[in-house]
């Protein structure tokens, strides 16, 4: 193990991805970047980067192996869903090459994948979520449709109608129905050690969203939402980074998902735990953590966008 850790960030073309390299640079880690987007962002702000195929690519593996050797990477930061069920099936590969895949166990994936087997099991914690119409026909309106299996908002339509309903299913490969919840949307941030404690909980309110990303945002005080997400961390050993959705219903919290990532805004968690980053490192050091109770709450994040110009030569083929 290096002193300054290597880490590897995957779809690093998304626009929170620069706050992400930033804040682990800043902190003294080096950063590999890989995208399957030749044009990605994060491959030309980062030295260090590659591009791949896609997660349910059979190549996927191999060849980010072969950039885990080449680089010396320590730890792995997956963000796709299909990249994160590839990799958690052959964790076994990659801890052999003396690098950590900072997500849960596969069967945790895929449960946090399956938008509706996550909200079947968080039932079981007595959290509380949208309904789920099990035929479209009850479903009342308006009424959200979206895939089963997703990330970042994409396929997420709200219909006012059982024709609209019948147009967006129609698109949408394995359609669920839920409640059309409008209110309030809360992300938080949990850094979870490979032991399964908890290390952070940071819960921010999603107040400006732009394609599923939170681009304004402020650290809030919800015991509610830290109880929720600490229960769902601990009882389903969460490893690494994770984002935890939920929405107000008048005075009542809903869960909306789990994503085995770390979400959009997540470096306003970054800035407002001073321990989360370095408990990170520590994970990827394998030297003791010690969970973090506070944060500065009332913390605002305000992005705006940034630009970058290479010659076309420079671009990774």
């Amino acid at each position: 193990m290096n002193q300054t850790p290597t880490i590897l960030l995957s779809a690093a073309g998304g626009m929170p991805s620069k706050g992400v390299i930033d804040t682990l640079s800043d902190a003294g880690a080096n950063i590999v970047t890989v995208d399957v987007n030749p044009y990605s962002y994060g491959l030309i702000y980062v030295n260090d980067s590659y591009v791949v195929p896609g997660g349910d690519d059979s190549e996927f593996v191999d060849e980010l192996l072969a950039i885990v050797r080449r680089e010396d990477v320590d730890a792995l930061l997956i963000s796709p869903e299909s990249e994160a069920l590839a990799v958690s099936l052959e964790r076994e590969r990659f801890e052999a090459e003396g690098c950590i895949p900072l997500i849960p166990p596969h069967n945790i994936v895929q449960r946090c994948a399956d938008k509706l087997e996550a909200q079947n099991y968080v039932a079981d914690l007595n959290i509380p979520s949208p309904e789920l119409y099990r035929n479209r026909d009850d479903a009342d309106f308006p009424c959200v449709v979206k895939p089963r299996y997703g990330r970042g908002g994409a396929g997420v339509h709200i219909a006012y109608d059982q024709e609209e309903l019948a147009v967006y299913a129609s698109n949408i490969e394995n359609p669920i129905f839920q409640e059309y919840v409008s209110g309030t949307e809360y992300t938080v941030d949990v850094l979870t050690g490979r032991d399964g404690t908890v290390l952070s909980v940071v819960p921010r309110e999603r107040i400006g969203i732009e394609s599923g990303k939170s681009v304004t945002g402020k650290t809030v005080v919800n015991e509610m939402l830290r109880k929720f997400s600490h229960q769902i961390a601990s009882n389903w050993k969460l490893i690494g980074p994770s984002c935890i959705q939920f929405i107000r219903d008048g005075e009542e919290l809903l869960f909306l998902e789990v994503n085995t990532r770390f979400g959009g805004g997540a470096v306003l968690s970054m800035k407002a735990d001073s321990h989360l980053v370095p408990n990170l490192f520590k994970m990827v050091q394998q030297i003791p953590t010690e969970p973090s109770d506070t944060y500065d709450a009332g913390l605002v994040m305000l992005r705006n966008y940034d630009q970058l110009f290479a010659d076309e030569s420079t671009l990774h083929e």
